[in-house]
C-alpha cells in the first residue's frame, strides 16, 4: 500500500470520526436545552396566577371601575 493511500485512509477515518463527535455533541445540547423548557414553562404560569390574583383584589377593592384598569395594571406588574 503506498503512502497516499495510506494518507486518504486516515483522513476518512477522521473525517467520520469527527462528524460523531460532532454528532454528539449537537445531540447532548439539545437535550439539555430541552430539559430546562419546562421549568420556565412553570415560572411563567405561576407569575401569570399571580398577576390574576393580584389584578382582581386590586380592581375588587377599586368597584371594577374601567378608569382603575391601568393603575391596577401597572400595581401587579
Amino acid at each position: 500500500m503506498d503512502y497516499s493511500a495510506m494518507f486518504a485512509m486516515i483522513i476518512v477515518l477522521a473525517g467520520i470520526g469527527g462528524f460523531i463527535v460532532l454528532a454528539r455533541t449537537l445531540l447532548e445540547n439539545w437535550k439539555a436545552g430541552s430539559r430546562g423548557k419546562e421549568d420556565v414553562d412553570a415560572e411563567q404560569s405561576e407569575k401569570t396566577v399571580e398577576f390574576e390574583r393580584c389584578y382582581n383584589a386590586c380592581m375588587a377593592g377599586e368597584n371594577w371601575e374601567p378608569d382603575k384598569d391601568d393603575a391596577c395594571k401597572a400595581l401587579c406588574r
